[in-house]
């Protein structure tokens, strides 16, 4: 339902979660350049192609102060290709 070049942005609250998210939107293009993978060739089980820049955002101290059930948020995101 994302229209190409749109970007996805996921939150997690537990590791189960952390390791789903993680394992979709790490097949991208930019981890298997050099192993020669070209574009057509990555595909997530959603079918789409992603553009990931891997980094992950957590809550900073004052919020985990303010709100302790944050310190295990994750948010990720990603780039749809096609």
């Amino acid at each position: 339902m994302l229209k190409p070049r749109g970007t996805c942005v996921a939150i997690t609250f537990h590791s189960l979660e952390h390791r789903i998210v993680n394992q979709v939107l790490n097949s991208t293009v930019l981890k298997h350049r050099e192993t020669g993978v070209t574009e057509d060739m990555i595909r997530t089980s959603f079918d789409y192609r992603w553009k990931s820049d891997g980094k992950v955002i957590k809550p900073s101290q004052t919020e985990i102060d303010s709100n302790s059930r944050a310190r295990s948020a994750q948010l990720r995101t990603a780039q749809k290709l096609v």
